[in-house]
């Protein structure tokens, strides 16, 4: 069973990074058509079927358009093994999608994974723009509240418990506090779309656990202090330079996801133990 769900996640997981890849080169394009076929930036001639298979046909064509020969970038090919592996990562953790004992569970769960695979989706996206253009546009950014609340809320609808939905909510809270608080005393340091970002990255991390949001948090800053400091090391950039934060908001979130709870409740019994 595992092994099927896991190909399909797979599957699932590629095309759907084919679409992040439309989403992330036309989002500089006011009202950008994405369902339009593709072209290549070069010449400008249609990318055939065959051609747009993701990563195998990158590979085949050597990263190069097949009518002028221009050079296709990494980033493609990237992102849709990004995105698959994400998708392969939510169905086995934190729970396994397989391992549901019932149809409440099962139906909760695949509620909860879908929410999961658009966090994936969105956040690969929302992470390559800022990276490029230090920005986090209000659509995708919103549409990661709407799948959270919309899975999250049908998910303890089903499982009549909404202490999990309570706790996202809070953490949402939280997270828009945190982030509020240092917009005001520094807001060179920190843009309103990172702000917005961190209310759904925050019902996403409580939803999960205590844990998983305050180690969601603490990943974010962590990981994007290290990237500013390897910039200065490197001379990439300089003390007042603007540094994107928003991929690492969303990679601390997906990590605290994954395996926060787990890292949080070793903590505890380790700090358990070394206070008997």
């Amino acid at each position: 069973m595992m092994l099927f769900i896991n190909l399909l996640a797979v599957v699932l997981g590629l095309a759907f990074g084919s679409f992040v890849n439309v989403i992330v080169f036309r989002a500089r394009v006011p009202k950008a058509n994405l369902i339009s076929p593709s072209c290549c930036l070069s010449c400008g001639a249609r990318i055939s079927a065959r051609d747009n298979v993701p990563i195998i046909s990158w590979l085949l064509l050597k990263g190069k358009c097949r009518s002028c020969g221009a050079p296709i970038s990494v980033v493609y090919p990237a992102v849709e093994a990004i995105t698959a592996v994400l998708f392969v990562a939510f169905v086995n953790w934190p729970s396994p999608l397989g391992a549901s004992r019932n149809e409440t569970e099962c139906a909760s769960g695949i509620l909860v994974t879908l929410a999961l695979w658009w966090l994936a989706c969105a956040g690969v996206a929302l992470a390559a723009i800022d990276l490029r253009d230090f920005r986090l546009p209000n659509r995708l950014v919103f549409s990661l509240y709407a799948a959270a609340a919309g899975s999250f809320l049908a998910a303890s609808l089903f499982q009549g418990d909404f202490g999990a939905m309570l706790r996202g909510l809070l953490g949402a809270g939280i997270s828009l506090l945190i982030y509020g608080a240092i917009v005001l005393i520094a807001p060179s340091g920190m843009g309103v779309g990172d702000l917005k970002l961190s209310g759904a990255l925050g019902l996403y991390l409580g939803w999960f656990g205590w844990g998983a949001l305050f180690l969601g948090l603490l990943f974010a800053f962590a990981l994007g202090a290290l990237f500013g400091l390897g910039l200065l090391l490197f001379k990439k950039a300089k003390v007042r330079s603007t540094i994107a934060f928003g991929p690492w908001m969303i990679l601390g979130a997906c990590l605290a996801i994954l395996f926060g709870n787990s890292i949080w409740e070793a903590y505890l019994l380790v700090l358990q133990r070394a206070v008997i």
